[in-house]
């Protein structure tokens, strides 16, 4: 707790306006009504953990690689639309989901705790000097013109926390 997860992914959830949905429990993205979170491309979900429930599992999957989502909303048909749909997780579990061996829809990082709990020393002032339209922009133009080869992610680093939900997985 408070190593500037949720402050990283709602930074970053900042550039993808007005396609930015910060969820809190499986319903608010795998559930029956999914419309606004169906239009996001970029999801934050904050502190939910699916270790006990094999259809959330495969549901989760499913969103998460399908190229097309089942949109529904209430009294209204049922819609397909194109998934474009980006999905950052955190969670100060040891475990969020199990993971299979060889599943690559989870790569997992594992936060430092230099600054935990350090709100006033460390990232209030990064918000001031980060929360400003230079410093968006300049995330922004660093997205759009790095350089991402399939060579970037063919292989996911094994960390801690990805290795907790491999052996939960089992």
């Amino acid at each position: 707790p408070g190593t500037g997860k949720g402050f990283t992914a709602n930074y970053f959830g900042k550039l993808f306006e007005p396609h930015f949905y910060p969820a809190d429990t499986l319903d608010n993205i795998a559930g029956k009504y999914n419309e606004r979170p169906a239009g996001s491309t970029f999801i934050y979900v904050d502190n939910t953990v699916f270790t006990g429930s094999p259809a959330a599992k495969q549901r989760l999957r499913s969103i998460i690689t399908q190229p097309t989502i089942e949109v529904e909303n209430k009294f209204v048909p049922s819609r397909l639309q194109d998934n474009f749909t980006n999905y950052w997780f955190a969670s100060n579990e040891k475990v969020m989901l199990p993971i299979d061996l060889d599943d690559r829809r989870f790569p997992t990082v594992e936060t430092s705790s230099k600054y935990r709990n350090k709100r006033k020393e460390y990232f209030v002032p990064l918000y001031h000097v980060s929360n400003t339209p230079e410093a968006y922009s300049g995330w922004m133009y660093k997205l759009m013109n790095e350089p991402i080869s399939d060579d970037d992610f063919s292989e996911l680093r094994q960390t801690q926390a990805r290795v907790d939900g491999m052996m939960e997985g089992l």
